[in-house]
């Protein structure tokens, strides 16, 4: 039975078509030779970068920004806003709800138990300035 893959995201897409661009300026290694670099199969690499089969793991990632000298959060940092700046949203998570967040941080608030955080910052750093004095 055959088995359909999963749709690739336009995040997914979007990491490919940098990570073909960073192909490009390496001087187009051969898939042979980035599974040298990477460890990873060279028909794995094919399929990545012709968007087939299975979408890239984070591993896989990690590894082809790592081999063409890019730090991986920099690049899908870089990625997510191009395409936030495009109008595409990069997040299947739904929006927050400003009142579930009011409505949390006032518990947080009133579970101070009466505390005085002011008080209690301004013994600390007290202690801290007679503790220097003795150094």
């Amino acid at each position: 039975m055959a088995r359909e893959g999963r749709q690739w995201s336009e995040l997914e897409i979007a990491v490919s078509d940098y990570l073909a661009t960073l192909r490009e300026k390496a001087g187009d290694p051969s898939y042979r030779r980035l599974a040298e670099l990477t460890g990873l199969k060279f028909s794995r690499l094919r399929d990545i970068f012709t968007k087939q089969n299975g979408t890239p793991t984070l591993q896989e990632f990690i590894d082809l920004c790592l081999t063409f000298g890019k730090d991986p959060a920099d690049v899908i940092y870089r990625i997510m806003k191009e395409l936030e700046a495009k109008g595409i949203s990069v997040s299947t998570a739904p929006a927050c709800n400003n009142a579930a967040v009011e409505d949390a941080n006032a518990a947080l608030a009133d579970a101070d138990n009466g505390i005085d955080i002011d008080a209690w910052a301004d013994r600390i750093k007290a202690e801290d300035s007679v503790c220097k004095e003795q150094e």
